[in-house]
């Protein structure tokens, strides 16, 4: 943000009669813009180049106070679409600093290409550009997109598990951390015990970087295929600053690619016991291991129709939800029911199970994808027998 101020100071400085835009007789003058872009797809690290271009629509020539070189060009500003404060810098360049008369012809052009070098820690998904010169102004939606790629960034600082994380044909191993190691005697006698920081040794550690995390892009269902004899807990689910989510904070595998579109840190815990692998010693080792990786939710691309949802019931739902709205195929679509204990609830969407991915009191969240066409959603209660106490 500080070079883009810095250059737009120099440009105002150069061609100060542009910040006006006032023409000869005091007509304002009127611009129409466009630009080109290489791609609509770049990873973080890569340089994205936009040349912008300004075309004089007044009707008449334009007359401005501006210096020799080629200041008649457009500003740009390219945005995060879904965090309008975040902004990509494009690198700064220099114009001359003399002082000329200059005039632009009715339909004459402009043109700068701008270059952005995408940061390691840039916001993902889609980018908004801003055209403007004077009062004139366009807004392009979603010109280009910063994604991030399935990639195992294996890092020598690192041990990794033998569990592999999978979306499709694409994979990943996670980091693996000591939780604890205990060696027992056959009879279940506590022999030796040792343990491991686990996620706190990394996550508290100021050299770490999330770019060195194996990272899965969740374009679809995430699956596992752990060692034999290992047992893995829930997904609990942490920002990309280490601190816990508070309303998705744990899920079943199914339901990561549901979280909303954005970039997380998910860490499991991994039991493996060696019985389970046909230890037949004198004693026999539990160890646990806390496993982690980066998931990213990309936005979904969605079909140009829209559909509508139709209920079986609706009493338990939030009341703020919309009965009416209308949702494009491949659209992640959220329902939040009033928690009520002693059941739980099912909710089937044509053909597929909405999946529980959250809670905040009073509700309990499920999530699932629009299908293509409109959908009736049955809503099932399922009763639960509590225990008394003995």
């Amino acid at each position: 943000m500080k070079r883009i101020l810095a250059f737009a100071l120099i440009v105002w400085l150069c061609i100060s009669a542009l910040a006006g835009c006032a023409n000869q007789e005091n007509h304002p003058a009127k611009f129409t813009f466009s630009h080109e872009v290489e791609k609509s797809t770049y990873t973080r690290g890569e340089t994205v180049k936009i040349t912008a271009t300004v075309t004089n629509a007044s009707g008449r020539a334009y007359r401005y106070t501006g210096c020799s070189g080629n200041d008649f060009i457009p500003m740009i500003s390219l945005s995060c679409a879904s965090d309008p404060q975040y902004q990509l810098a494009f690198e700064p360049f220099a114009l001359p600093t003399d002082v000329v008369e200059k005039k632009i012809e009715d339909g004459e052009s402009g043109s700068m290409t701008y270059s952005f070098v995408i940061p390691e820690d840039a916001r993902l998904g889609s980018y908004n550009l801003t055209l403007w010169l004077g009062e004139s102004k366009q807004e392009c939606s979603a010109v280009l997109s910063v994604v991030e790629l399935t990639s195992q960034n294996e890092n020598e600082k690192y041990t990794y598990s033998s569990t592999i994380i999978s979306v499709k044909d694409a994979h990943i191993k996670p980091i693996r951390t000591l939780v604890y190691s205990n060696e027992y005697s056959k009879d279940g006698q506590e022999l030796l015990c040792g343990d491991g920081m686990g996620s706190y040794g990394i996550f508290s550690d100021p050299s770490t970087k999330l770019t060195d995390f194996p990272t899965l892009v969740a374009s679809d269902k995430v699956t596992f295929e752990s060692p034999a004899g290992a047992r893995l807990t829930a997904a609990r689910i942490y920002d990309v600053n280490f601190e816990q989510e508070k309303v998705y904070k744990s899920l079943g595998w199914n339901g990561l690619h549901l979280l909303p579109a954005g970039e997380y840190v998910v860490a499991f815990y991994e039991t493996v016991d060696s019985r389970n692998g046909g230890n037949e010693g004198d004693t026999y080792w539990i160890t646990q291991y806390e496993n982690i990786f980066r998931l990213i939710v990309p936005e979904r691309e969605l079909g140009e129709e829209q559909y509508s949802l139709t209920f079986n019931k609706t009493y338990a739902l939030d009341e703020s939800f919309d009965l009416n709205a209308k949702y494009h195929a491949g659209e992640r679509v959220e329902l939040r029911l009033e928690l009520v204990y002693e059941q739980y609830y099912k909710i089937r969407v044509g053909d597929e199970y909405a999946v529980q991915i959250g809670s905040e009191s009073p509700w309990v969240i499920f999530a699932f994808i629009m299908p293509e066409g409109d959908a009736y959603v049955e809503i099932t209660e399922v009763g639960v027998d509590i225990p008394g106490a003995p």
